[in-house]
């Protein structure tokens, strides 16, 4: 669901929630601390939910007014910056950005405050002599804590549960410690830990929650004869297992991961989609998803920037996606632009904003879609482009270009 269609529905229910509050207009520049106040509740909800603060909406009648006359309006970088000055316990804060949605030509403005695990967020320091160090802020129903006091000690507790993920049953806290990927790895025989290697004894697990583990079982295929994965690599020897996820000693999740070349590294075993045009021509390309468990198993085998390389190849693969939607708006994209994506990949340029390149090195029909992937994030996704792991691959064709 998109951010308009559940925002219209909060509106639609025409009352105030655990996670969303509605504002006719923005802070204004003596409300500071409100605004600051009304995000540290919000994102200590005690609904484990993303929050909203919802701004051009009357909180009685709940009239569309918009903000389009308002003189406060404020964007990311300005609340960014404003939480940046504050002093959280701990360095760690509520990651928080502005959305705009368009109602009949009315602007309503979205301080949408990110779901997060490091709850409570708490101030080390007090805030414009209003706002108190060591307070614990939340949300309950429709009402925050009051800016004079501290939550109750079982709202509290809730909080520190979600930080420390015992409030989760063993699928969530397997999700919450995947993401502790820099933990995942072995000791060696000197005692000294190994992030995100597996090593000869085919397991990793995480140094922390050690009751968490990946354990690859017998290679169930090597020296694949079809497998197009291994033609990336210097050595052709390749080859999968099935990888079991243990709690304690009981199976709570399977996936496969790959050898590639000659064992010198591992990766998920990713995903295929094929894409079908008129013409006969097939656009075949692996993926993973990053918010999946498989995802998460990526980044703890090849770092933070989810690297398939060995030995420097195997570098522009695989392509990664955010989430299911990501996928399905991508193929979207794919299927209404297809003249320019045929056309485009066929004679080997590519554009990034409104400049053209060409590469002497031209897109192969089959296996390869990064150009494609980077066209939709530019066309309709543009803020998204900066986060994107793919943008060194144009400054690898660039540099080829004639």
């Amino acid at each position: 669901m998109n951010l308009k269609t559940k925002i219209e529905k909060l509106i639609n229910l025409k009352y105030e929630g655990p996670y969303w509050d509605f504002k006719l207009k923005w802070y204004s520049k003596t409300k500071k601390a409100n605004l600051i106040h009304d995000i540290i509740c919000m994102a200590n909800n005690q609904s484990d939910e993303e929050a909203y603060i919802i701004i051009g909406v009357e909180d009685k009648t709940f009239d569309i007014i918009g903000v389009n006359e308002d003189l406060n309006r404020k964007n990311t970088q300005n609340i960014t910056d404003t939480l940046k000055d504050i002093k959280f316990l701990g360095g760690i804060r509520p990651l928080v950005h502005v959305d705009t949605l368009t109602f009949d030509e009315k602007y309503i403005d979205v301080i949408v405050i990110e779901k997060s695990n490091y709850t409570p967020f708490i101030l080390s320091e007090n805030y414009n002599e209003k706002i108190n160090a060591f307070h614990v802020y939340t949300r309950i129903n429709d009402t925050n804590t009051p800016i004079n006091r501290t939550a109750d000690i079982d709202k509290q507790e809730f909080l520190w549960k979600k930080r420390f993920g015992i409030n989760k049953d063993v699928m969530e806290r397997l999700n919450y410690v995947l993401d502790d990927w820099t933990n995942w790895g072995y000791y060696d025989s000197d005692c000294k830990f190994v992030q995100g290697e597996i090593g000869e004894s085919k397991y990793i697990f995480n140094k922390y929650y050690p009751e968490f583990r990946l354990v690859l079982n017998e290679e169930s295929h090597r020296d694949w004869e079809c497998e197009t994965i291994m033609c990336y690599y210097c050595n052709h020897t390749a080859g999968s297992y099935r990888c079991d996820i243990f709690y304690n000693n009981t199976n709570i999740y399977s996936l496969s991961i790959c050898n590639v070349d000659e064992y010198r590294k591992f990766i998920v075993l990713p995903q295929t989609k094929c894409f079908r045009l008129d013409n006969g021509k097939e656009f075949i390309f692996y993926y993973v998803l990053l918010d999946s468990i498989n995802g998460k198993v990526q980044k703890i085998l090849c770092g933070e920037n989810y690297s398939t390389e060995s030995r420097y190849q195997g570098e522009f693969w695989l392509l990664y996606l955010k989430n299911e939607n990501d996928l399905r708006y991508f193929e979207e994209f794919f299927y209404n632009n297809l003249d320019m994506i045929d056309y485009n990949l066929g004679n080997g340029e590519y554009e990034i904003n409104t400049e053209k390149f060409y590469a002497n090195i031209p897109m192969s029909y089959i296996n390869n879609v990064y150009r494609i992937y980077i066209e939709y994030l530019l066309k309709e996704h543009a803020d998204d482009v900066k986060d994107v792991i793919f943008t060194d691959y144009f400054r690898y064709y660039r540099d080829l270009k004639k």
